[in-house]
């Protein structure tokens, strides 16, 4: 299996961004919950590359950090329910 390279986790929420900032917020969302299912995905890349687009206007800054954590925790809890506790 091939793990996304950083540059290519910013290119693919850049150009969700550009196509509608709506798939930008999915983009980060995916790309957090993916981090706690597949623990080599750094959040410390995609939250800055996060706030430079919340720098830019290109994302509001509330329903970015929302949308990460909603993702990021939804992300826990199934790593939770599934792989530590499975019944």
């Amino acid at each position: 299996m091939t793990l996304p390279s950083v540059d290519g986790l910013s290119n693919l929420i850049g150009a969700a961004v550009e196509a509608n900032p709506l798939l930008g917020y999915g983009a980060i969302a995916l790309v957090m919950l993916l981090e706690n299912l597949i623990p080599p995905i750094p959040s410390g890349v995609v939250m800055p590359y996060g706030g430079y687009l919340v720098y830019q206007g290109r994302l509001d800054l509330l329903p970015t950090v929302l949308t990460a954590d909603l993702a990021c925790d939804n992300g826990v809890v199934h790593v939770i329910d599934r792989v530590i506790l499975p019944g």
